[in-house]
């Protein structure tokens, strides 16, 4: 639904609230602003951090799998 304009389909002028204190309330939406910015900021590098101590770990799980399956066989008496 269009609330740009009337129940009659004319154009209608859409005007903002006003508030008696437009400065702070201005203010306060320019830091909630940069707040949001900031945490976005902060959400990417803690994923990307994640992502790295992850692949990492995963690294770590493969060298040390494939390091006992080495000794593993060293220890079969099979071999």
């Amino acid at each position: 639904m269009d609330l740009s304009k009337s129940p009659y389909g004319q154009s209608k002028k859409v005007y903002p609230k006003k508030f008696g204190r437009d400065s702070s309330r201005d203010l306060s939406i320019r830091v909630l602003i940069r707040t949001i910015r900031r945490l976005k900021k902060e959400k990417v590098q803690m994923a990307s951090e994640v992502s790295s101590m992850l692949r990492n770990q995963v690294a770590e799980r493969a060298s040390a799998k494939e390091e006992a399956s080495i000794l593993q066989e060293e220890l079969d008496p099979r071999t």
